[in-house]
Protein backbone atom coordinates (compact mmCIF):
# COMPACT_ATOMS: atom_id res chain seq x y z
CA UNK A 1 0.00 0.00 0.00
CA UNK A 2 2.83 2.38 0.64
CA UNK A 3 4.06 1.70 -2.75
CA UNK A 4 4.93 4.94 -4.95
CA UNK A 5 4.39 4.16 -8.78
CA UNK A 6 5.42 7.26 -10.97
CA UNK A 7 3.85 6.94 -14.88
CA UNK A 8 5.97 7.80 -17.42
CA UNK A 9 4.95 10.48 -19.73
CA UNK A 10 4.43 9.95 -23.82
CA UNK A 11 4.12 13.36 -25.38
CA UNK A 12 3.44 11.66 -28.92
CA UNK A 13 0.94 9.46 -27.64
CA UNK A 14 -1.02 12.52 -26.13
CA UNK A 15 -1.12 14.80 -28.69
CA UNK A 16 -2.09 12.30 -31.28
CA UNK A 17 -5.27 11.92 -28.89
CA UNK A 18 -5.94 15.53 -28.38
CA UNK A 19 -5.95 15.65 -32.66
CA UNK A 20 -8.11 12.74 -32.91
CA UNK A 21 -10.30 14.52 -30.77
CA UNK A 22 -10.39 18.02 -32.34
CA UNK A 23 -10.79 16.25 -35.34
CA UNK A 24 -14.30 14.66 -34.40
CA UNK A 25 -15.67 17.80 -32.39
CA UNK A 26 -15.00 19.48 -35.56
CA UNK A 27 -16.90 17.25 -37.47
CA UNK A 28 -19.65 16.98 -34.92
CA UNK A 29 -20.20 20.57 -35.32
CA UNK A 30 -19.85 20.77 -38.71
CA UNK A 31 -22.86 18.30 -38.68
CA UNK A 32 -25.06 20.25 -36.06
CA UNK A 33 -24.54 23.07 -38.33
CA UNK A 34 -25.98 21.45 -41.28
CA UNK A 35 -28.83 19.97 -39.24
CA UNK A 36 -29.87 23.47 -38.14
CA UNK A 37 -29.53 24.30 -41.96
CA UNK A 38 -32.07 21.23 -43.15
CA UNK A 39 -34.91 23.24 -44.24
CA UNK A 40 -32.82 26.12 -46.01
CA UNK A 41 -30.83 23.64 -47.79
CA UNK A 42 -34.21 21.83 -48.63
CA UNK A 43 -35.65 25.19 -49.89
CA UNK A 44 -32.46 25.47 -51.66
CA UNK A 45 -32.64 22.08 -53.66
CA UNK A 46 -36.55 22.14 -54.24
CA UNK A 47 -35.41 25.73 -55.99
CA UNK A 48 -32.53 24.41 -57.95
CA UNK A 49 -34.68 21.30 -59.34
CA UNK A 50 -38.04 23.56 -60.15
CA UNK A 51 -35.66 26.26 -61.74
CA UNK A 52 -33.42 23.22 -63.71
CA UNK A 53 -37.02 22.25 -64.70
CA UNK A 54 -38.35 25.17 -65.82
CA UNK A 55 -35.69 25.94 -68.01
CA UNK A 56 -36.08 22.42 -69.72
CA UNK A 57 -39.51 23.13 -70.41
CA UNK A 58 -39.82 26.59 -71.16
CA UNK A 59 -41.28 26.62 -73.99
CA UNK A 60 -44.16 24.69 -72.76
CA UNK A 61 -44.54 27.04 -69.68
CA UNK A 62 -44.18 30.33 -72.21
CA UNK A 63 -47.69 28.44 -74.01
CA UNK A 64 -49.44 27.81 -71.03
CA UNK A 65 -49.00 31.31 -69.39
CA UNK A 66 -50.29 32.64 -72.75
CA UNK A 67 -53.33 30.84 -72.62
CA UNK A 68 -53.96 31.50 -69.01
CA UNK A 69 -53.55 35.26 -69.85
CA UNK A 70 -56.06 34.60 -73.13
CA UNK A 71 -58.45 32.81 -70.72
CA UNK A 72 -58.55 35.33 -68.17
CA UNK A 73 -59.26 37.79 -70.65
CA UNK A 74 -62.48 35.69 -71.94
CA UNK A 75 -63.67 34.99 -68.68
CA UNK A 76 -63.86 38.76 -67.48
CA UNK A 77 -65.37 39.32 -70.59
CA UNK A 78 -67.86 36.73 -69.73
CA UNK A 79 -68.56 37.62 -65.96
CA UNK A 80 -69.35 41.09 -67.70
CA UNK A 81 -71.88 39.74 -69.78
CA UNK A 82 -73.25 37.51 -67.08
CA UNK A 83 -74.00 41.00 -65.23
CA UNK A 84 -75.29 42.93 -68.38
CA UNK A 85 -77.70 39.91 -68.88
CA UNK A 86 -78.55 40.07 -64.92
CA UNK A 87 -79.42 43.44 -65.12
CA UNK A 88 -81.15 43.37 -68.24
CA UNK A 89 -83.38 40.39 -66.64
CA UNK A 90 -83.93 42.46 -63.03
CA UNK A 91 -85.29 45.97 -65.69
CA UNK A 92 -87.51 43.02 -68.10
CA UNK A 93 -89.08 41.35 -64.53
CA UNK A 94 -89.57 45.26 -63.13
CA UNK A 95 -91.49 46.03 -66.64
CA UNK A 96 -93.49 42.60 -66.03
CA UNK A 97 -94.39 43.22 -62.98
CA UNK A 98 -95.54 47.20 -63.67
CA UNK A 99 -97.51 45.35 -66.87
CA UNK A 100 -98.96 43.15 -64.55
CA UNK A 101 -100.36 45.86 -61.75
CA UNK A 102 -101.64 47.59 -64.86
CA UNK A 103 -103.46 44.49 -66.84
CA UNK A 104 -105.35 41.89 -64.84
CA UNK A 105 -105.19 38.51 -66.28
CA UNK A 106 -108.78 37.86 -64.55
CA UNK A 107 -110.48 38.84 -67.75
CA UNK A 108 -108.65 35.88 -70.06
CA UNK A 109 -109.18 33.32 -67.08
CA UNK A 110 -113.13 35.12 -67.08
CA UNK A 111 -113.23 34.69 -70.88
CA UNK A 112 -111.59 31.16 -71.07
CA UNK A 113 -113.69 29.56 -68.36
CA UNK A 114 -116.82 30.96 -69.76
CA UNK A 115 -115.95 29.59 -73.36
CA UNK A 116 -115.22 25.97 -71.82
CA UNK A 117 -118.81 26.43 -70.16
CA UNK A 118 -120.48 27.20 -73.75
CA UNK A 119 -118.63 24.65 -75.65
CA UNK A 120 -119.72 21.92 -72.65
CA UNK A 121 -123.09 22.83 -73.26
CA UNK A 122 -123.66 24.64 -69.80
CA UNK A 123 -125.26 28.05 -70.52
CA UNK A 124 -127.32 28.12 -67.41
CA UNK A 125 -124.42 30.11 -65.15
CA UNK A 126 -121.25 32.00 -66.31
CA UNK A 127 -118.22 33.87 -64.05
CA UNK A 128 -118.28 37.78 -64.35
CA UNK A 129 -116.01 39.72 -62.46
CA UNK A 130 -116.79 40.63 -58.65
CA UNK A 131 -118.24 44.22 -58.31
CA UNK A 132 -116.05 45.09 -55.44
CA UNK A 133 -113.04 42.01 -55.02
CA UNK A 134 -110.23 43.12 -56.82
CA UNK A 135 -108.77 40.49 -59.18
CA UNK A 136 -111.69 37.87 -58.40
CA UNK A 137 -114.74 36.83 -59.89
CA UNK A 138 -117.95 35.51 -58.88
CA UNK A 139 -120.70 32.62 -60.06
CA UNK A 140 -123.87 34.45 -62.17
CA UNK A 141 -127.03 32.89 -63.25
CA UNK A 142 -128.14 33.64 -66.94
CA UNK A 143 -131.52 34.88 -65.95
CA UNK A 144 -129.91 36.97 -63.52
CA UNK A 145 -131.69 35.49 -60.83
CA UNK A 146 -130.74 37.23 -57.86
CA UNK A 147 -128.60 35.02 -55.22
CA UNK A 148 -126.02 35.46 -53.03
CA UNK A 149 -124.07 32.27 -53.21
CA UNK A 150 -124.74 30.38 -56.47
CA UNK A 151 -122.35 28.06 -56.15
CA UNK A 152 -124.39 26.39 -53.78
CA UNK A 153 -127.10 26.30 -55.68
CA UNK A 154 -124.88 24.04 -58.67
CA UNK A 155 -125.00 20.61 -58.76
CA UNK A 156 -122.42 18.45 -57.86
CA UNK A 157 -121.48 18.10 -61.73
CA UNK A 158 -121.73 21.61 -61.66
CA UNK A 159 -119.23 22.30 -58.94
CA UNK A 160 -117.03 20.05 -60.24
CA UNK A 161 -117.03 21.57 -63.73
CA UNK A 162 -116.69 25.19 -62.75
CA UNK A 163 -114.27 23.83 -60.43
CA UNK A 164 -112.12 21.84 -62.29
CA UNK A 165 -112.38 24.56 -65.63
CA UNK A 166 -110.49 26.87 -63.14
CA UNK A 167 -107.68 24.81 -62.05
CA UNK A 168 -106.71 24.43 -65.86
CA UNK A 169 -106.58 28.32 -65.61
CA UNK A 170 -104.97 28.35 -62.13
CA UNK A 171 -102.48 25.84 -63.80
CA UNK A 172 -101.62 28.11 -66.65
CA UNK A 173 -100.68 30.80 -64.73
CA UNK A 174 -99.30 32.53 -61.26
CA UNK A 175 -100.67 33.04 -58.33
CA UNK A 176 -98.81 35.83 -57.15
CA UNK A 177 -97.59 38.94 -59.96
CA UNK A 178 -94.65 39.58 -57.39
CA UNK A 179 -93.32 36.03 -58.18
CA UNK A 180 -91.67 34.40 -60.94
CA UNK A 181 -90.93 30.31 -60.09
CA UNK A 182 -88.92 28.70 -62.86
CA UNK A 183 -89.16 25.60 -61.28
CA UNK A 184 -90.57 22.28 -62.90
CA UNK A 185 -94.34 22.09 -62.53
CA UNK A 186 -96.32 18.63 -61.33
CA UNK A 187 -99.67 18.64 -61.52
CA UNK A 188 -101.54 15.90 -60.04
CA UNK A 189 -105.25 15.09 -60.73
CA UNK A 190 -107.47 12.90 -58.95
CA UNK A 191 -110.21 11.23 -60.62
CA UNK A 192 -111.87 14.20 -62.54
CA UNK A 193 -115.12 12.78 -63.75
CA UNK A 194 -115.96 11.09 -60.68
CA UNK A 195 -119.18 13.02 -60.23
CA UNK A 196 -119.87 13.89 -63.84
CA UNK A 197 -121.92 12.60 -66.86
CA UNK A 198 -120.24 10.20 -68.87
CA UNK A 199 -120.89 13.26 -71.65
CA UNK A 200 -118.37 15.04 -70.68
CA UNK A 201 -115.59 12.28 -70.67
CA UNK A 202 -114.08 13.31 -74.27
CA UNK A 203 -114.15 17.01 -73.62
CA UNK A 204 -112.59 16.51 -69.90
CA UNK A 205 -110.00 14.26 -71.68
CA UNK A 206 -109.51 16.57 -74.30
CA UNK A 207 -109.07 19.96 -71.73
CA UNK A 208 -106.30 17.86 -69.88
CA UNK A 209 -104.48 16.92 -73.05
CA UNK A 210 -104.23 20.46 -74.70
CA UNK A 211 -104.60 22.57 -71.60
CA UNK A 212 -102.28 20.28 -69.30
CA UNK A 213 -100.37 17.77 -71.03
CA UNK A 214 -98.91 20.90 -73.21
CA UNK A 215 -97.77 23.18 -70.56
CA UNK A 216 -97.13 20.80 -67.04
CA UNK A 217 -93.62 19.43 -66.65
CA UNK A 218 -94.72 16.26 -65.14
CA UNK A 219 -98.52 15.44 -64.87
CA UNK A 220 -100.13 12.10 -62.94
CA UNK A 221 -103.61 11.59 -63.47
CA UNK A 222 -105.57 8.93 -61.20
CA UNK A 223 -108.78 7.51 -62.09
CA UNK A 224 -111.33 4.65 -61.93
CA UNK A 225 -113.29 5.01 -64.94
CA UNK A 226 -111.58 3.27 -68.05
CA UNK A 227 -113.64 5.44 -70.92
CA UNK A 228 -112.11 8.40 -69.59
CA UNK A 229 -108.42 6.00 -69.37
CA UNK A 230 -108.92 5.34 -73.07
CA UNK A 231 -109.61 8.53 -74.30
CA UNK A 232 -106.31 10.01 -72.77
CA UNK A 233 -104.70 7.08 -74.38
CA UNK A 234 -106.26 8.01 -77.76
CA UNK A 235 -105.31 11.80 -77.54
CA UNK A 236 -101.50 10.43 -77.15
CA UNK A 237 -99.17 10.06 -79.87
CA UNK A 238 -99.66 7.35 -82.24
CA UNK A 239 -95.74 6.51 -82.30
CA UNK A 240 -94.98 3.73 -80.06
CA UNK A 241 -91.53 5.74 -79.97
CA UNK A 242 -93.16 8.81 -78.98
CA UNK A 243 -95.39 7.64 -76.53
CA UNK A 244 -93.47 5.26 -74.53
CA UNK A 245 -91.03 8.82 -74.36
CA UNK A 246 -93.46 10.98 -72.78
CA UNK A 247 -96.17 8.30 -71.28
CA UNK A 248 -95.97 6.37 -68.53
CA UNK A 249 -98.94 3.88 -67.35
CA UNK A 250 -99.07 2.47 -63.86
CA UNK A 251 -102.51 -0.21 -63.00
CA UNK A 252 -102.91 0.10 -59.01
CA UNK A 253 -103.97 -2.92 -56.77
CA UNK A 254 -105.56 -1.91 -53.60
CA UNK A 255 -105.57 -4.63 -50.64
CA UNK A 256 -103.95 -4.67 -47.06
CA UNK A 257 -101.30 -2.98 -48.78
CA UNK A 258 -101.73 -0.86 -52.55
CA UNK A 259 -99.41 -1.93 -55.11
CA UNK A 260 -98.90 -0.72 -58.68
CA UNK A 261 -97.46 -2.11 -61.76
CA UNK A 262 -96.31 -1.08 -65.07
CA UNK A 263 -98.09 -1.60 -68.24
CA UNK A 264 -98.14 -1.03 -71.87
CA UNK A 265 -101.26 0.41 -74.06
CA UNK A 266 -101.35 -2.69 -75.70
CA UNK A 267 -102.48 -4.64 -72.56
CA UNK A 268 -105.58 -1.31 -72.05
CA UNK A 269 -108.91 -3.64 -71.24
CA UNK A 270 -112.31 -2.32 -71.66
CA UNK A 271 -114.70 -2.08 -68.59
CA UNK A 272 -115.91 -5.87 -69.06
CA UNK A 273 -112.19 -6.92 -69.39
CA UNK A 274 -111.88 -5.54 -66.06
CA UNK A 275 -114.22 -6.96 -64.40
CA UNK A 276 -112.93 -10.38 -65.60
CA UNK A 277 -109.39 -8.54 -64.01
CA UNK A 278 -110.79 -8.28 -60.77
CA UNK A 279 -111.74 -11.53 -60.45
CA UNK A 280 -108.49 -13.29 -61.28
CA UNK A 281 -106.90 -10.43 -58.48
CA UNK A 282 -109.41 -12.01 -55.76
CA UNK A 283 -108.36 -15.09 -57.02
CA UNK A 284 -104.63 -14.78 -56.37
CA UNK A 285 -104.81 -12.71 -53.39
CA UNK A 286 -104.39 -9.10 -54.35
CA UNK A 287 -107.29 -8.04 -53.36
CA UNK A 288 -110.22 -8.51 -50.92
CA UNK A 289 -112.57 -11.28 -51.78
CA UNK A 290 -115.45 -8.39 -50.36
CA UNK A 291 -115.82 -7.17 -54.37
CA UNK A 292 -115.75 -10.96 -55.65
CA UNK A 293 -120.08 -11.06 -55.80
CA UNK A 294 -121.22 -7.89 -57.24
CA UNK A 295 -117.99 -8.43 -59.50
CA UNK A 296 -119.89 -11.94 -60.76
CA UNK A 297 -123.22 -9.94 -60.82
CA UNK A 298 -122.50 -7.53 -63.10
CA UNK A 299 -120.06 -9.90 -65.35
CA UNK A 300 -123.38 -11.75 -65.70
CA UNK A 301 -125.92 -9.19 -66.49
CA UNK A 302 -122.78 -7.85 -68.69
CA UNK A 303 -122.32 -10.52 -71.17
CA UNK A 304 -125.37 -12.21 -71.27
CA UNK A 305 -127.44 -8.76 -71.66
CA UNK A 306 -124.61 -8.14 -75.02
CA UNK A 307 -125.81 -11.63 -75.89
CA UNK A 308 -129.29 -11.16 -75.83
CA UNK A 309 -129.73 -14.21 -73.11
CA UNK A 310 -130.85 -11.54 -70.11
CA UNK A 311 -134.08 -13.39 -69.48
CA UNK A 312 -133.04 -17.07 -69.69
CA UNK A 313 -129.76 -16.00 -67.25
CA UNK A 314 -132.82 -15.09 -65.15
CA UNK A 315 -135.10 -18.12 -65.58
CA UNK A 316 -131.98 -20.09 -65.09
CA UNK A 317 -130.52 -18.77 -62.07
CA UNK A 318 -134.65 -18.82 -60.38
CA UNK A 319 -134.63 -22.19 -61.53
CA UNK A 320 -131.54 -23.70 -59.94
CA UNK A 321 -132.00 -21.40 -56.65
CA UNK A 322 -135.36 -23.71 -56.46
CA UNK A 323 -133.88 -27.20 -56.74
CA UNK A 324 -134.49 -28.46 -53.45
CA UNK A 325 -131.48 -31.12 -54.55
CA UNK A 326 -128.97 -28.20 -55.07
CA UNK A 327 -128.11 -26.10 -51.96
CA UNK A 328 -124.93 -25.54 -53.41
CA UNK A 329 -126.57 -22.58 -56.00
CA UNK A 330 -129.05 -21.18 -53.30
CA UNK A 331 -125.99 -20.24 -51.55
CA UNK A 332 -124.32 -19.27 -54.74
CA UNK A 333 -127.69 -17.00 -55.81
CA UNK A 334 -128.02 -15.26 -52.47
CA UNK A 335 -124.54 -14.78 -52.53
CA UNK A 336 -124.05 -12.44 -55.76
CA UNK A 337 -127.35 -10.90 -54.65
CA UNK A 338 -126.08 -9.73 -51.55
CA UNK A 339 -123.40 -8.65 -52.76
CA UNK A 340 -124.11 -5.46 -54.38
CA UNK A 341 -125.98 -4.27 -50.63
CA UNK A 342 -124.26 -2.53 -47.79
CA UNK A 343 -125.04 -3.04 -44.54
CA UNK A 344 -122.68 -4.22 -41.62
CA UNK A 345 -123.70 -7.53 -41.76
CA UNK A 346 -122.79 -7.78 -45.09
CA UNK A 347 -119.46 -6.71 -45.01
CA UNK A 348 -118.59 -9.02 -42.04
CA UNK A 349 -120.40 -12.25 -44.19
CA UNK A 350 -117.86 -11.10 -47.45
CA UNK A 351 -114.81 -11.01 -45.54
CA UNK A 352 -114.92 -14.34 -43.97
CA UNK A 353 -115.75 -15.99 -46.73
CA UNK A 354 -114.05 -18.24 -48.80
CA UNK A 355 -114.82 -17.71 -52.72
CA UNK A 356 -113.37 -20.78 -54.50
CA UNK A 357 -116.93 -22.60 -53.73
CA UNK A 358 -118.65 -19.66 -55.17
CA UNK A 359 -116.29 -19.33 -58.39
CA UNK A 360 -117.16 -23.15 -59.09
CA UNK A 361 -121.06 -22.61 -59.12
CA UNK A 362 -120.18 -19.00 -61.15
CA UNK A 363 -118.65 -21.75 -64.09
CA UNK A 364 -121.04 -23.42 -64.10
CA UNK A 365 -123.36 -21.09 -64.79
CA UNK A 366 -121.68 -20.13 -67.93
CA UNK A 367 -121.55 -24.32 -68.69
CA UNK A 368 -125.28 -24.42 -68.21
CA UNK A 369 -126.06 -21.43 -70.38
CA UNK A 370 -123.52 -22.96 -73.19
CA UNK A 371 -120.97 -20.40 -72.74
CA UNK A 372 -118.29 -22.54 -70.96
CA UNK A 373 -115.87 -21.55 -73.83
CA UNK A 374 -116.38 -17.77 -72.80
CA UNK A 375 -115.65 -18.35 -69.18
CA UNK A 376 -112.40 -20.63 -70.44
CA UNK A 377 -111.36 -17.52 -71.99
CA UNK A 378 -111.45 -14.93 -69.53
CA UNK A 379 -110.97 -16.28 -66.56
CA UNK A 380 -108.34 -19.32 -66.55
CA UNK A 381 -104.58 -19.38 -66.64
CA UNK A 382 -103.12 -17.73 -69.80
CA UNK A 383 -101.87 -21.88 -70.66
CA UNK A 384 -105.61 -23.13 -69.71
CA UNK A 385 -106.75 -20.51 -72.52
CA UNK A 386 -104.24 -21.38 -74.92
CA UNK A 387 -105.12 -24.74 -74.70
CA UNK A 388 -108.51 -24.09 -75.43
CA UNK A 389 -108.49 -21.61 -77.81
CA UNK A 390 -105.70 -23.98 -79.53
Amino acid sequence: PSLSVILDKDKDIEESLLKDIKQYNSRINDLNEKVKQFNLTQDKIKNQFWGALRNYRNTDFEVLEKIQVENDIIIKSLEESIDSINKEIKHTDDEIKELRNKTSNIDATISSINSKLKNLGITCFYIDKHPTIKNSFVIVRSDNTPSKNVYRSLSEGEKTLITFLYFIEYCKGQTNTDEFDNRDSLIVIDDPISSLSQNYIYDIASMIHYDIFTSANKVIILTHNLYFFHELIKLAPISERKFNSTYQLFRITKNLHSSFSNISRDSLQNEYQSLWQILKDARDGKIHNVVIPNTMRNILEYYFAFVHKTNELQDELNKLAQNESNSNFKAFYRYINRGSHSDSINITDMGEITPDIYITQFKEIFRLMGDISHFNKMYEEKKNIEDTTA
